[in-house]
């Protein structure tokens, strides 16, 4: 059998760290949360490129919310509301700040959004967002942008074969301002991957994240 270590972790952040701790049968019902983030939620992360870091996240938040119940709430079919809260007052009892929390539950519910649209559930429970504080805004102007345009002529860095370090802080400045680009996402893109083309737009309002439920009437660049 393979070995169990339900002992949870706390990192320097306050979060939970937890190994795969689950016996082999409940890996093998197909409604358990960890499944349907392996056969559903994963591959799409993948597909779309997304980070090792968002993929982990949400692993820590399966870690977390199994380390918490019995294997019979492992399972979609069982989670209520009241679930939900329960494990957000944990959380919150353990010490981790409100945006912590809420990226847990984030996670959770993505399984749950995942489960819902795949007919597993007829309900989806959710539960209330935490209050957190607001990052500050800070919004350029056009002569902002104009400045920093005219100060990447004295970046050196980063060094890219057959591109000057200017021409690439420029594209990435317009991709920025244009396109509204995460760094991460930004930085990550290589010549490797493909380019941006029409089937990356959508015309639709409802976003074309498979696990999201976001509307945007003007439509979506993914």
């Amino acid at each position: 059998p393979r070995p169990v270590d339900d002992t949870p972790h706390e990192k320097s952040d306050g979060q939970i760290v937890v190994s795969s701790w689950l016996p082999i049968a409940e890996e093998q019902d197909t409604h358990s949360f960890r499944q349907i983030f392996r056969t559903i939620i994963e591959p799409s992360l993948v597909k779309r490129s997304r980070s090792k870091a968002t993929v982990d996240e949400v692993i820590r938040a399966i870690d977390a919310w199994e380390l918490f119940w019995p294997p019979e709430l492992h399972n979609v079919k069982t989670v209520r509301p009241r679930h939900l809260e329960s494990f957000q007052e944990n959380l919150l009892a353990r010490g981790l700040s409100n945006s912590t929390v809420n990226n847990y539950l984030r996670s959770i519910q993505r399984v749950l959004i995942a489960a819902h649209r795949h007919g597993m559930i007829r309900r989806r429970p959710s539960v209330s967002k935490l209050p957190t504080k607001a990052a500050p805004r800070h919004y350029l102007r056009f002569s902002d942008v104009e400045a920093i345009w005219e100060a990447c002529a004295k970046i050196s860095w980063p060094a890219v074969p057959g591109l000057d370090s200017a021409t690439w802080w420029r594209c990435a400045l317009v991709l920025f301002w244009a396109y509204g680009f995460r760094t991460q996402e930004l930085i990550a893109f290589t010549s490797e991957r493909p380019s941006l083309d029409w089937s990356a737009i959508s015309l639709e309002a409802e976003t074309p994240n498979p696990e999201g439920t976001a509307v945007n009437p003007l439509g979506w660049l993914s």
